[in-house]
């Protein structure tokens, strides 16, 4: 699935701004999820902004002005408020003006810790937010958008050709999702006979409304799967996904430079983000994965896959192993703040706070501050067992 991904995402260090036709840049956000749309007259569009902090607003920067040719973008569109999809707005408002903010409404997850990203959104967005609304229809000069969910509801009739769903036979119903994946803002874009389908991380649940009885979508060209590739099966009911027939699927995850944080205590690896044992559970011949075996699987990410591997006591790998369990259940989005959580104040991560949210490259920092201070603690490894000739960590690994 992943070697899949890496072909359909469209790279932007390798386009051109091109002028007179619709174009679509996936902007490599680590996870989340950063779209990019210009229409053939120049009028831009984006869908989310990943994570918080400079890194994916300066990629979004780069490729909207020295590929895109653009001096502004017209309208922002959030699909949801968690940290991978909104994270990236504030720092790139000050990079880039941006004219209009539309969005699902309020967040309705807490304002606390895991709502900063909602609070600083709502901040940078104040007197230009336009909250959307299911049939809602956003008209570009030459580009129809259609608003096909917002705020956990979903289209009320058929666009677009949409009808009945012989898929619907049997299908698989599930509980209604409360957090802001199920709130997520879904768009049905439209140029001419062209039709691309974003509706961020919307849940199963709310996918079945939109599929069943009748699908109230149509057909589409292009599908942008939702939740990092229908992981853990929150997302991607096959009643509406077979239904929509897309020619093409984009998992817009991560083309560049690896996005997971796993770490070994003993000969046992704890992946939090899930996706080696996810995928490697579905394969014959399944083995006990070890150190080189989740890096290795993890270069699909990029070619140079870095671990840290950290001397550690048996009191310390103790410690470590009775926070396992709750790192090994964490969802995808959280790996690397699992992964810090496990460690955090431990022996040779006396140094490491309990975090809510972090990004791989945050906890691959504090691995970077520790080794450069004491280096006898560990050392940066590539997979081949040579060091790393500069801080690479996207992995902390921690092994006897």
């Amino acid at each position: 699935m992943l070697k899949a991904i890496l072909l359909s995402i469209v790279f932007p260090s390798v386009l051109a701004a091109q002028t007179g036709k619709l174009d679509i840049w996936w902007v490599d956000v680590e996870g989340g999820a950063a779209t990019l749309i210009v229409t053939p007259t120049g009028e831009s569009f984006l869908i989310d902004t990943g994570n918080p902090g400079e890194r994916d607003a300066a990629r979004i920067f780069d490729v909207a002005t020295r590929q895109a040719g653009l001096r502004k973008i017209d309208a922002l569109f959030t699909t949801h408020y968690h940290g991978d999809h909104v994270g990236g707005a504030p720092a790139l408002s000050k990079l880039i003006p941006i004219t209009k903010y539309y969005d699902h409404g309020d967040s309705v997850e807490p304002e606390g810790s895991g709502g900063k990203p909602w609070i600083a959104y709502k901040s940078v967005a104040a007197g230009n937010r336009s909250p959307v609304k299911p049939g809602q229809v956003i008209q570009l000069r030459e580009v129809k958008l259609d608003v096909v969910s917002s705020a956990g509801k979903v289209l009320s009739k058929p666009i677009n050709g949409g009808g009945p769903n012989p898929f619907c036979d049997g299908a698989i119903q599930k509980d209604i999702d409360k957090s802001e994946n199920g709130q997520s803002a879904g768009l049905l874009l439209t140029y001419g006979k062209f039709k691309f389908f974003d509706i961020g991380d919307l849940t199963w649940d709310r996918e079945m409304m939109l599929a069943c009885p009748v699908n109230k979508v149509g057909a589409v060209t292009l599908l942008q799967a939702t939740h990092h590739g229908f992981f853990n099966d929150a997302s991607g009911a096959p009643a509406l996904y077979n239904a929509l027939k897309p020619v093409v699927v984009v998992v817009n995850n991560n083309g560049g430079i690896g996005n997971h944080a796993g770490f070994f205590v003993g000969r046992r690896l704890s992946d939090p983000a899930g996706s080696y044992r996810f995928v490697r559970a579905k394969v014959a011949g399944w083995k006990k994965p070890t150190l080189n075996d989740y890096v290795g699987f993890q270069m699909v990410d990029g070619p140079r896959v870095a671990s840290y591997r950290f001397t550690l006591h048996e009191g310390d790998l103790a410690a470590v192993a009775a926070r396992m369990p709750a790192a090994d259940a964490a969802a995808p989005l959280f790996c690397a703040s699992a992964a810090n959580n496990a460690i955090a104040g431990i022996g040779p991560f006396a140094s490491i706070e309990p975090v809510h949210w972090m990004t791989p490259a945050a906890l691959a920092g504090k691995l970077d501050a520790i080794v450069a201070a004491s280096p006898e603690l560990g050392a940066c490894v590539l997979p081949d067992g040579s060091s790393c000739a500069q801080p690479l960590a996207l992995r902390a690994a921690a092994s006897p």
